[in-house]
């Protein structure tokens, strides 16, 4: 109780207006939400570690990657999203794409899977998938020659894919991605502002519609001050 009083003393004005509008039947009705999410998505849960062990990418993770996955699994379950913290080299984009196959085989949920990371990293996102994850079917967007791509925009047309990468720059511009709904959407490298100013502007403008978010990131991410912190009240409920 005294560590949670001395972390009120650090709120702001509009924190402590935003914490006195809550009421007891908002914060229910959330919970009665995501207690209705997860009673549907649980069964589709894989039951142990020991699940798909011998097929890729499974065979291919670490311990510290399969209880990762697990944990978004979870958390996508009841409609969460939250921070792989990772220090670099732990293999946050395997552990994402390994997610993405299990939403795929394991809940049958195929398609609306959307990547977003800077220009420099698209290559590193296509190199993983080509790696470890063969069997995915990924879409790659940086501009509108490839959104008018005859192959790339009769795949989105369709659905006929697992999931798209897209990069900061190109997000805000991007109207196909407004016609799909999203399941789950993958934030890598988000700590720059002008990619926090991204996300933010994408969810702001409806271009993106999700119910759980990841940000990847290494552990200083969340442990010292980034960005994120300057987001808005409103901007935060909407990533």
């Amino acid at each position: 109780l005294k560590t949670m009083q001395e972390g009120c003393k650090d709120l702001d004005a509009t924190q402590v207006e935003r914490l006195n509008k809550l009421d007891a039947e908002g914060g229910e009705a959330e919970f009665v939400a995501a207690m209705k999410h997860l009673s549907a998505n649980l069964p589709k849960l894989p039951k142990g570690k020991e699940e798909y062990a011998d097929f890729p990418p499974w065979k291919y993770l670490k311990q510290h990657q399969i209880d990762a996955v697990h944990w978004m699994q979870k958390n996508y379950a009841i409609g969460l999203g939250g921070f792989l913290a990772f220090e670099s080299g732990l293999g946050k984009r395997l552990t994402s794409l390994a997610f993405i196959q299990w939403a795929r085989d394991g809940m049958r949920h195929q398609g609306h899977y959307l990547v977003m990371c800077p220009t420099e990293a698209i290559h590193l996102w296509v190199a993983d998938l080509h790696r470890w994850c063969t069997s995915l079917r990924s879409i790659v967007l940086t501009g509108e020659d490839d959104v008018k791509n005859p192959a790339n925009a009769s795949a989105i047309k369709n659905a006929s894919f697992d999931y798209i990468v897209v990069t900061y720059e190109f997000v805000e511009k991007c109207d196909a991605l407004k016609k799909i709904p999203f399941k789950a959407v993958i934030c890598d490298d988000w700590r720059a502002a002008p990619h926090l100013a991204a996300i933010a502007g994408s969810y702001a403008q409806n271009i993106l519609k999700t119910h759980s978010t990841f940000f990847l990131g290494e552990t200083k991410s969340i442990e010292s001050k980034s960005p994120l912190q300057e987001m808005t009240t409103h901007e935060l409920s909407a990533v």
